[in-house]
């Protein structure tokens, strides 16, 4: 996974709140901004706009939402050129994958593939939001 990721090493995303703290450490990424002001604070207009300036400023690539909030991570990444992609926090959260490596290799490819593009990602990848 490391060897996937050394690629994207420094490069910025946005999240939806402080859930890939410590994959984005443990791969040398950046978290640009959060989707949530506050823990369990919905993201207000100004917020957004924010977000929308951080993210053009540092050249972020991708906007990691969940649900309840992937229109606003679409707008956001729609807003910058990035990609929006939904990806479950936990390998019990998602029935389609079975066990914590094949989550990890899901979310190593997805975070791969949509940061080191540098246009957004197609529509058939993990719920991107652009084509």
């Amino acid at each position: 996974w490391k060897s996937e990721l050394a690629k994207c090493s420094g490069a910025s995303f946005i999240e939806a709140h402080a859930s890939w703290t410590y994959f984005a450490d443990t791969f040398g990424l950046r978290i640009a901004g959060r989707l949530e002001p506050l823990p369990g604070v919905s993201p207000t207009p100004n917020h957004v706009a924010q977000l929308v300036e951080i993210g053009k400023r540092d050249d972020v690539k991708m906007v990691v939402g969940r649900p309840g909030y992937a229109d606003v991570a679409s707008r956001v990444a729609e807003a910058i050129g990035a990609t929006a992609v939904s990806l479950p926090t936990a390998s019990a959260s998602s029935g389609e994958m079975h066990g914590w490596f094949e989550f990890m290799d899901r979310v190593v490819h997805t975070f791969s593939r949509a940061l080191s593009k540098t246009e957004p990602a197609d529509r058939g990848e993990a719920s991107s939001s652009r084509g």
